[in-house]
């Protein structure tokens, strides 16, 4: 302890200061010690109220009340008020002093350390806590009435933990009790939003369990490690605190035990009469789970001993010199403002007509005078005054630098500079990696022998409309908003490690660089300047206050600081940050060229505005020109991409798959061969993410593929994506059809797998110079696609190359054969290559050990530790390296990747963390667009993900606008794992309804995403959203997932009502018909279940139309018997509904058929016809179906008269339901009958008519069907050349239609015209 000072220097007459801990909007706290006889001494907090605010009604009244409120009360856990006082004209409330530190600085020591504060830690502090509100909610008055007290303030901030483990309640400044002097408006709310509880948002009356809640609150987000309730927008924070349900603990850490959770659910229940009876409850529940969980003694103090033991310890250790300026003065003095000269009362703290704060006339004595040995920054710390105010320049002294070169008194000027100042430029002074303190200074006569001359960052805020809410409020409401409005201000600064120079009610300045210049001071402040109006607006005052910001970076004079005296700062920064913000408009904020030239790589500027000292830009965001760090090592790596590369330019094809953990550089790898691959012309290279929306779905990852190979041949004309594959050789139609395939499909389904019409585009875009496919994350791919690319790189004469990257022990299996290369942490110089290239410079040998020794070779983990290390200032740049300025040892840094993301993100602004938040829930990739509309209203800048950009969290997906990725897909998994359950279906919920608006319309896979989000959701909305995701699955033909979403539509149980099962029958059926196009033996399991579980006497025709597509698959694995014996069980239930019934018959039909029983087949179709009854048909394509199936049995059976009556009519029955591909397929049975009939040419003149019919139609199979008939037709007619032509394409379509039988034939046919061609 240092020792007590002489009486004249003490304040309030018994009071020694040590340092100032914190200034508000009503006053200041300072640390101190209470001098007594016989060397009595012992810390105490002094808090005083501003003297200025002494002339504002009921601002005294308002400070009194929380000592006299305080005073009352005598518990262990409740901090304890000494006295409370005037002195001078300055009101004083002394009270005792806690050695340690507030839960929430605890907390969030704890988080940056990587090891959250243990859960019975936790308890324990809330245990006691709970006890000294216990005590507080029952005080009584001196005549013992109850005092009915109530906290209204209970936070982590308001929770004081002692190094010895002793929790103290603190802050009774907005407590409700019966002996105060002055009362809450009605309608006020008092305390921090994020704790209230239900009935203070309602703000109806308060007892002791609304203080209860907020307890709660605190231990939720202490076991869970995240916000209950977080939101810009206060009256949607007041709808979830009032109305969303609390979600339990454990649904976000598994580890939470049930029944410390059971405790924390009931102290947050809604109804205030289901929680606790009171706090001494709480605290005996919390007792109990201590008593039955085993831990150390002392956990508490060794755990908050070893977050904060030595920097609280240091806070007595400082002298107690130069603070009798800082403090109140006699109320007859008066004092001259150091920076504008007006004189104002001894009374006041900041000068009223510029903000600065001011300082007493210093008293001279022996220890403020340096000596000639002294070094340059060593000085007295008596505030910082004008020559005015300092007498004589011969009373003086004058401070010698070893070296220096003294000037001749006459030439001497205020200030000189060492050398080593001079060689580096003011940018580089204050933007140095180092961050290292400003250069020597020697102070000559004429200044005051305090202040250094440094370069700083100041933020300067004109601030308007405190006056009108006082007017608004009233002067007591008034008051206090206009102190919640500086206590923003002030928590702003503190967020963004800024010192507060200035803080009246219409200015602020903030200042970036003190006590030592850092490398993102500038963005810092910009961060700072962006964020204030948010702040404000947060508020909810109204009339609202408007600022206006301005931003200099220039030299200044500084003095004080150093944890015992106020920052104070004057000088040309100061005046001109002043002046930009006078120049601001309202909400605008203005920077000056020197910020302007450091920041525009991260920083949006608007264009150069003169003012009176200079251009003047707007700052418009984030997001300027950023500029990557150059790919740094993995030499073997790109040696084995190089080959790969080398190969496919060759046209040998081949592969390779490089496998890695997060962060170890995949995607960078990745980026770095693209680069690579473009140089080596004329190779084709398309870069692919299996991440990106665009690959959404089955096939996606195709889809994907072809349109960047189509971007890369060319520009493509809207809606046509896929058009400029023409150069590939490809006919408008192929491509059209191609599209349909990956996109769209054809009309009601008809368009089937054209995978064959993919492997011929890859094919074709290898030619002549071979093609390179780079696949980002290919385990995130979809298994048709993964499929096909393996085949696709299988082929013997296969000219596609494929370098992709996979997670761990996720390799696809169809891609196992590949070649796999590990991708382990990086070995220690290329990291440092690494490091340097990032920061500028390498690293020391001792800060190489740490970042290489916690980072095990981890890319990403190694550069988020390096930031972590120069952003808090334990390394600066000297000697060309980054070196440490401290013990790397008792660097407090993350353990994992993951936990230092975590630590970052929570350095976020609360608007960026919350569009990043939600654009982890829509994807690795997503559209700022669509996250910016599901985030309406709550605040979010349109630059959000500009910030973002800048900070390294997002890359701009190349080539399409306001598309963005995740730079590391861990971070986007840490987002994911911190957001509550109720926060994660609302994010889903929001995310569904942006994605259905209209402007919406053309985002890829739009109907699945809608059903995924309403699905994860719990939406009531989800089942239709599955059905409609359904129908679009099957008709682009993606029969497997068209009928798992419409077996979810169906739910996981049957439905309560009739008409409910009655819906689900007829998805069943829906689900059963799509996957028996691809998977036939997987009907069963599907269908049989479903069928056990429903009542078998309800909807009887819906559960035969279930049974009859059963039969149909059985008939496709050839199964006959068993799908004649369904088939029969089926025509009984339908027996009630005549269209089901002859659907029945129809498929009974299929099954003669199939056992060689023709003429049965044509009597089933005939009973069939008879049960329609001539009705019209709830199924468009019953009867033309049925009718050509009909005729091509008659034909057979050698009646081609009744089989051309079959076919006429079924062409008949398409066109009158406007079916194309009925149509078409009608006219092609009827020029087949002609081409018996040897009409050649009018067989020709039905197959063009109908394979335009087949082409409207998008049925290619049927087309390929067409030219095969017309090439049969026009060989037989010995016209080969046209034969040749129509049969190529009948390969052709064939292929893009995956009909391989159709293929082969063709092949066939086109090798028997060679044959029989004749020979020149």
């Amino acid at each position: 302890m240092v020792p007590a000072r002489d009486s004249a220097s003490l304040i309030f007459g018994r009071y020694a200061v040590l340092r100032r801990l914190a200034v508000g909007g009503m006053g200041e706290i300072f640390l101190a010690r209470q001098v007594g006889v016989s060397g009595f001494e012992r810390p105490v907090i002094l808090k005083n109220l501003l003297p200025d605010l002494l002339e504002q009604e009921g601002s005294l009244e308002m400070f009194l009340d929380e000592a006299r409120v305080a005073g009352r009360l005598n518990h262990p856990n409740v901090v304890s008020v000494f006295e409370v006082g005037e002195w001078q004209g300055t009101f004083y409330i002394a009270m005792e002093y806690i050695e340690g530190e507030n839960l929430g600085r605890l907390a969030r020591a704890a988080s940056r350390g990587g090891t959250p504060l243990p859960p019975a830690v936790c308890v324990e502090i809330i245990r006691d806590a709970a006890l000294g509100l216990d005590h507080a909610h029952h005080a009584t008055d001196a005549q013992g009435v109850p005092l009915e007290l109530v906290h209204r303030d209970i936070s982590p901030q308001n929770i004081m933990v002692r190094l010895d483990g002793v929790t103290k309640v603190v802050d009774f400044g907005v407590a409700k009790a019966s002996n105060r002097s002055t009362r809450t408006r009605t309608g006020i709310l008092k305390g921090k939003l994020r704790y209230m509880s239900p009935e203070q948002v309602r703000n109806t009356s308060l007892d002791g369990r609304s203080d209860q809640y907020a307890l709660g609150v605190v231990l939720w987000e202490l076991l869970t490690h995240r916000p209950l309730v977080e939101s810009e927008n206060p009256a949607e924070a007041m709808r979830r605190i009032a109305l969303t349900p609390v979600p339990r603990p454990s649904s976000l850490v598994p580890e939470v035990p049930p029944s410390l959770e059971a405790i924390v659910m009931r102290m947050l229940a809604k109804a205030r009469e289901q929680r606790f009876a009171r706090c001494a409850d709480v605290a005996r529940a919390l007792q109990s789970w201590l008593e039955e969980v085993p831990r150390e003694a002392g956990q508490v103090a060794t755990t908050i001993d070893g977050l904060v033991g030595e920097a609280v310890r240091a806070r007595l250790k400082e002298p107690a010199e130069g603070l009798e300026g800082t403090l109140p003065r006699a109320s007859g003095s008066s004092l001259s403002c150091p920076r504008c000269g007006q004189s104002t009362s001894g009374t006041s703290r900041f000068c009223p007509y510029c903000g600065s704060a001011l300082a007493a006339p210093a008293t001279p004595s022996r220890s403020d005078v340096p000596t000639a040995s002294s070094a340059p920054e060593v000085v007295s710390e008596s505030q910082f005054l004008g020559s005015r105010l300092l007498g004589s320049e011969d009373e003086l002294p004058t401070v010698h630098v070893p070296g220096a070169r003294e000037e001749p008194p006459a030439q001497r000027s205020s200030e000189v500079t060492s050398p080593v100042a001079e060689a580096t430029s003011p940018v580089e002074e204050t933007l140095s990696l180092a961050g290292a303190a400003a250069p020597p200074t020697v102070r000559m006569r004429g200044r005051d022998d305090t202040a250094l001359k440094r370069k700083l960052v100041i933020v300067t805020v004109v601030v308007e409309g405190a006056e009108p809410l006082r007017r608004q409020l009233g002067a007591e409401e008034g008051l206090e908003a206009v102190g919640r409005l500086l206590d923003v201000a002030a928590a702003t600064a503190e967020r963004h490690e800024a010192e507060v120079v200035q803080l009246t009610e219409t200015r602020w300045s903030f200042a970036f660089g003190l006590p030592a210049a850092r490398r993102d001071d500038p963005m810092r402040a910009v961060r700072c300047a962006l964020e204030l109006p948010l702040a404000v607006a947060g508020l909810g005052l109204s009339p609202p206050p408007t600022l206006r910001i301005g931003l200099e970076l220039d030299s200044v004079l500084v003095s004080g600081g150093r944890g015992r005296s106020p920052w104070r700062v004057a000088g040309t920064g100061l005046d001109r940050a002043a002046e930009l913000a006078t120049a601001a408009e309202p909400g605008e904020v203005l920077a000056g060229p020197a910020v302007r030239a450091v920041l525009e790589e991260g920083v949006r500027f608007g264009a150069a505005r003169e003012l009176g000292a200079g251009p003047a830009f707007r700052v418009e965001g984030f997001g300027g020109v950023v500029r990557a760090v150059a790919f740094t090592g993995r030499a073997e790596a790109l040696a084995a991409a190089q080959a790969l590369v080398d190969s496919a330019r060759a046209g040998a094809g081949g592969g390779c798959l490089f496998v890695g953990a997060a962060g170890m550089g995949k995607s960078r790898l990745l980026e770095a061969v693209a680069e690579r691959a473009t140089r080596a012309s004329p190779l084709r290279h398309v870069y692919a993410s299996a991440g990106d929306l665009q690959a959404a779905g089955a096939m996606g990852l195709m889809r994907s593929v072809l349109t960047g190979l189509a971007r890369a041949l060319g520009p493509a004309p809207e809606g046509l994506p896929l058009q400029p594959l023409t150069a590939l050789g490809f006919s408008a139609q192929e491509v059209s059809a191609l599209w349909r395939r990956l996109s769209h499909g054809g009309p009601s389904g008809q368009l089937q797998a054209g995978d064959a019409a993919v492997v011929e585009a890859l094919r074709r875009a290898a030619q002549p110079a071979g093609l390179l496919l780079l696949v980002d994350d290919v385990h995130r791919a979809d298994a048709a696609s993964v499929e096909l690319l393996a085949q696709v790189l299988s082929a013997l004469d296969s000219a596609v190359a494929l370098v992709g990257t996979v997670a761990p022990e996720s390799v696809p299996p169809a891609l196992a054969p590949l070649p796999l290369f590990l991708l382990e942490g990086l070995p220690r110089p290329e990291l440092r290559a690494l490091l340097a290239a990032a920061f500028g410079a390498p690293p020391g040998a001792e800060v190489e050990r740490l970042v290489a020794g916690r980072a095990h070779g981890n890319p990403s983990f190694a550069l988020e530790l390096m930031r972590a290390l120069v952003e808090r200032g334990a390394v600066q740049r000297l000697g060309g390296a980054w070196q440490a300025t401290g013990p790397l040892d008792e660097a407090v840094l993350p353990d994992s990747l993951d936990l230092a993301l975590g630590a970052r993100l929570d350095l976020l602004p609360s608007f960026a963390q919350r569009f990043l938040t939600r654009a982890a829930v829509e994807g690795g990739t997503f559209s700022s667009a669509l996250v910016q509309a599901s985030l309406e209203g709550e605040g979010i800048g349109a630059d959000a993900q500009e910030v973002l950009v800048a900070d390294g969290w997002l890359v701009p997906v190349p080539e399409r606008p306001g598309q963005f990725r995740f730079a590391l897909e861990l971070a986007r998994q840490v987002l994911l794992g911190r957001l509550p359950g109720s926060a994660l279906r609302r994010a889903h919920q929001e995310l569904a309804e942006a994605l259905g608006r209209e402007a919406f319309a053309a985002e890829p896979a739009r109907e699945v995403r809608v059903a995924d989000h309403l699905l994860a959701a719990g939406a009531p909305g989800a089942t239709a959203a599955c059905e409609r995701a359904g129908e679009r699955l099957a008709a682009r033909g993606e029969w497997r997932p068209a009928s798992e979403y419409f077996r979810r539509a169906m739910g996981e149980a049957p439905a309560p009502t009739p008409g409910a099962r009655l819906w689900q029958l007829g998805m069943l059926s829906r689900a059963v018909a799509c996957l028996s196009q691809v998977d036939p033996a997987a009907v069963e399991s599907l269908s049989a279940p479903w069928l056990e579980r429903l009542p078998a006497s309800e909807s009887p025709q819906a559960r035969a139309e279930v049974v009859r597509r059963m039969a149909a698959a059985e008939l496709k694995l050839g199964r006959v018997a068993s799908a004649e014996a369904r088939l029969a069980e089926a025509q009984g239930a339908a027996a009630s509904d005549a269209e089901a019934e002859a659907w029945v018959l129809g498929e009974r039909a299929r099954a003669r058929e199939a056992r060689g029983d023709l003429p049965g087949a044509v009597e089933l179709l005939t009973q069939a016809f008879q049960r329609m009854g001539g009705r019209p048909a709830r199924a468009q394509d019953f009867y033309w179906e049925h009718l050509n199936m009909l005729g091509r049995l008659q034909l057979r059976l050698g009646q081609p008269e009744r089989a051309h009556t079959a076919f006429t009519r079924a062409h008949e029955q398409a066109r009158a339901v406007g079916s194309l591909v009925g149509q078409a397929r009608a006219l092609s049975n009827l020029a087949g009958l002609r081409a018996l009939g040897k009409e050649s040419a009018a067989a020709l003149a039905d197959l063009e008519r109908a394979l335009v019919l087949a082409e409207q139609g998008g049925d290619a199979q049927e087309a390929a069907r067409i030219h095969y008939n017309a090439g049969r037709l026009l060989g037989a007619g010995g016209r080969l050349p046209e034969a040749r032509e129509r049969l190529e394409l009948a390969r052709e379509r064939a292929r893009v239609a995956g009909w391989r039988e159709g293929e082969a034939l063709a092949t066939q046919a086109l090798r028997a015209l060679e044959a029989h061609a004749p020979r020149s």
